[in-house]
């Protein structure tokens, strides 16, 4: 993919490719892949290994957790996606299974950088390697700081309540493979 001149400024504003030259992007979007899909067609599915973070360039799509805990399957959908947003990136470094699944809520392009990409970004351009893993860190950083405010604000009743179900959540959290806490 090769932007426009008249894109490069909305290039250079998607997160993914903050404080990047756009040279550095122009190779980066050269080595991923375009894929197209339908409305409703996964796009990644939870449980699945894939080690990429995919850019969303049109359309929408939607981040859906599926919870088979209770012997069927309940989704419940956690985001919409919109132009530009990225999606994919824990497992483009950790290689574990995908935590939700993505469908496309519309026709939706994406560009796909795969782990085989990233890697010969770093190896080629170090530099260029370290500021976008770095973007990465800080998208996610940022869903977690969203998800910290939105339980806050979910599990705010009382101070009672609010304690037992923070415990609940930190029994679970420390219990999780790979535990955060």
């Amino acid at each position: 993919m090769n932007p426009s001149n008249e894109a490069w400024q909305e290039f250079r504003a998607i997160p993914l490719f903050r404080e990047l030259a756009s040279d550095v992007i122009t190779s980066i979007t050269s080595l991923m892949e375009d894929h197209s899909f339908s409305r409703d067609e996964y796009i990644l599915r939870q449980g699945t290994v894939g080690r990429s973070v995919w850019l969303l360039t049109e359309g929408r799509c939607d981040v859906v957790k599926e919870n088979t805990s209770i012997g069927m399957v309940r989704s419940l959908k956690l985001t919409e996606l919109v132009p530009f947003e990225t999606f994919g990136e824990m497992t483009l470094f950790n290689g574990h299974p995908h935590t939700a699944s993505v469908l496309a809520g519309t026709k939706a392009k994406v560009l796909r950088l795969g782990h085989e990409q990233f890697e010969s970004i770093a190896k080629d351009d170090p530099t260029a390697g370290v500021q976008l893993a770095s973007n990465m860190v800080s998208i996610v950083s940022q869903r977690l700081q969203h998800m910290d405010e939105w339980l806050t604000n979910v599990l705010h009743v009382d101070e009672e309540t609010e304690l037992d179900q923070w415990s609940k959540i930190q029994e679970r959290l420390q219990h999780a493979p790979g535990h955060l806490l």
